[in-house]
């Protein structure tokens, strides 16, 4: 079972490596390499904002991936980071659902991923879950959950 927690300070250096990740970078929406300084101000304006949660998915309390909500009215944008050690183990779907029920109890109605069509994995776990594929471009695949 994936248990979700708000990250603390001692997370920072492991969110670092995560995002910098090349497999992350690639299927980012932003690819660049993030330095250390843009990460730790980053890391607190998250802190600091009410509408965004950063929360930490562990398996059998060791760190597997993060997920991210930003909040706009009732709906948020998701994101989820698979820690690299973590991938291929199956904990892709079982973290988004985790977060989908972290979401319904912040009182959201909807929420929303934009995915690279590159990244067939997110692809998968995020239609498994429910999501429905609602636009799509060139280089971004749009997709949306109700909550109600």
């Amino acid at each position: 079972m994936i248990t979700l927690r708000r990250v603390e300070e001692s997370d920072k250096e492991s969110l670092w490596q995560w995002r910098n990740d090349v497999l992350t970078r690639e299927m980012s929406i932003d690819r660049h390499e993030v330095p250390w300084g843009d990460h730790c101000a980053w890391f607190e304006r998250v802190q600091d904002d009410p509408n965004r949660h950063l929360l930490i998915g562990e398996f059998e309390r060791n760190p597997i991936g993060t997920v991210r909500l930003d909040k706009a009215a009732e709906t948020a944008e998701i994101n989820i980071t698979i820690a690299p050690t973590a991938r291929g183990k199956g904990f892709g779907l079982a973290l988004l659902e985790a977060a989908t029920q972290y979401a319904k109890t912040q009182e959201l109605i909807s929420l929303t991923a934009v995915i690279r069509p590159a990244n067939k994995a997110s692809q998968i776990i995020f239609e498994r879950a429910g999501y429905q594929s609602y636009k799509r471009d060139q280089d971004l695949g749009y997709y949306r959950l109700d909550l109600c």
